[in-house]
């Protein structure tokens, strides 16, 4: 496998979704990444299932901005999402109960998510 970048990240994101943990989950994320390979993305989760496509929603429950870089130290386990928020590496407005769930809703230790080389 490729290393691992935001479009890969996105394009993993639906595989690596637990659908099992989503029961009762209907939402919108934006992912606003800046920097080399960023880009506005829109993860919707509905129904136990989980797409991603590039582009932003104009009604997200939840939007997060981050710099490409960081949102891959996160998703690969390199970054505590909780660590990111409290040195400003993320930044989040909307549906916090939701935020403080998505961790669980992706399986993280899939190997995968781990060939993000810095």
């Amino acid at each position: 496998m490729d290393e691992l970048n935001v479009q890969t990240l996105m394009t993993l994101l639906p595989q690596v979704f637990l659908p099992e943990q989503a029961r009762g989950i209907a939402a919108v994320i934006n992912f606003d990444l800046a920097g080399d390979g960023g880009g506005e993305w829109t993860v919707t989760i509905r129904d136990q299932s989980c797409t991603a496509e590039a582009g932003k929603s104009t009604s997200p429950d939840l939007s997060l901005a981050a710099k490409a870089h960081d949102i891959l130290d996160i998703f690969s386990g390199r970054l505590d999402p909780t660590r990111a928020l409290l040195f400003g590496k993320l930044r989040m407005t909307g549906d916090m109960r939701l935020a403080m769930r998505l961790a669980e809703l992706f399986d993280t230790h899939d190997p995968r998510l781990r060939q993000w080389k810095k």
